[in-house]
């Protein structure tokens, strides 16, 4: 059994159990960080030394790092479909992996952030102007989707993290309708069951 560490609010958690929903593999979640703590535990430390989460227990493997999780399991079952089989696609799946973490999440983060965890009202000036800073990396991700469905043409690990990042914008208040590609794409994804499932916003 796969065993994930890590709260069901946790974005990086979420990607994770979602792709696991998707391949339809079985696992079992102990909470951990945010009001559950558990993150400085000496029994943790000694399997993920980051003290975060996600972590993964699947037999003898331990396993950290989110996108690291996500790539190990689809190539583990490539029947699935969801890490394109062509080097083009795959490259782009990755690619959108890589820059969800270094550019659409970041301001994301800290307009999500700061309401979570600080309190801060959304129509804060703070909160509005870091959803302002998402303009840029929204244009670049419609770009990306221009006549494609999904990232790399089918549902793959490559929309994963960025569906995830979005729901914080939905989250906030604000609508896609200004990137109709992304809108698009953004309800193709939460459609899904395993979004449904799993995508859990606040708390």
């Amino acid at each position: 059994m796969i065993v994930v560490h890590g709260r069901a609010s946790s974005s990086n958690v979420q990607k994770v159990v979602w792709l696991l929903d998707e391949l339809g593999l079985g696992f079992e979640r102990v909470d951990r960080g945010g009001r559950f703590g558990g993150l400085d535990d000496p029994d943790y430390r000694a399997l993920n030394p980051n003290g975060l989460v996600p972590t993964v227990i699947d037999g003898d493997l331990v396993l950290w790092e989110s996108h690291a999780i996500l790539r190990h399991y689809v190539r583990q079952h490539p029947a699935a479909g969801l890490f394109p089989g062509g080097s083009a696609e795959a490259a782009r799946s990755d690619m959108l992996l890589d820059w969800n973490i270094t550019t659409l999440w970041p301001p994301l983060r800290n307009a999500y952030q700061a309401v979570e965890r600080r309190g801060l009202p959304r129509e804060a000036a703070e909160v509005q102007q870091a959803l302002d800073d998402v303009h840029g990396p929204l244009a670049i991700l419609e770009g990306a989707l221009a006549g494609r469905d999904y990232v790399a043409g089918t549902f793959g690990i490559g929309d994963i993290p960025a569906a995830v990042s979005l729901s914080r914008w939905i989250f906030l208040g604000r609508d896609l309708e200004r990137w109709p590609a992304v809108a698009a794409w953004y309800r193709r994804c939460a459609a899904r069951p395993a979004f449904h499932a799993r995508i859990v916003v606040g708390g």
